[in-house]
């Protein structure tokens, strides 16, 4: 059985270290291997890709207090921008593994979203492939 582990890109005003380690999608991979399944990570956010893109709504009334162009070394946010793989990218990548499963990483509430534009990328690619999210 050929398995398809994702990390979603995030979407987000910055980019931490900590949300680019996909490691309990390594420790299921390693289990998922262990039973005789073929494994495959799609980390997302393995590149340095980022582009900017407008600020949601719900995030509205934050942006007077944080205003673009602020090159001070105090600032906190530089914009609201898109981490990691496009999704053009992504739903390339998946029809090219061929998965029977497919399984997506929602680590964080705020990202949710992200993570389910991909499983409906994925179901855009195949109605029938199961896909997990956890």
């Amino acid at each position: 059985m050929k398995i398809l582990l994702i990390q979603p890109p995030v979407r987000d005003f910055y980019q931490t270290a900590i949300r680019t380690q996909p490691i309990g999608l390594a420790y299921l991979a390693a289990a998922l291997e262990q039973t005789g399944c073929d494994v495959e990570i799609l980390d997302c956010q393995v590149t340095n890709q980022k582009k900017s893109i407008p600020v949601p709504e719900r995030f509205s009334g934050i942006t007077e207090f944080y205003p673009r162009g602020d090159l001070s070394p105090f600032r906190l946010f530089s914009g609201y921008h898109h981490f990691g793989l496009s999704y053009e990218e992504i739903k390339e990548r998946i029809n090219q593994s061929s998965a029977d499963v497919i399984g997506i990483s929602s680590q964080f509430t705020p990202y949710c979203e992200e993570a389910g534009t991909i499983a409906s990328l994925a179901k855009a690619i195949n109605v029938t492939t199961p896909v997990i999210m956890g």
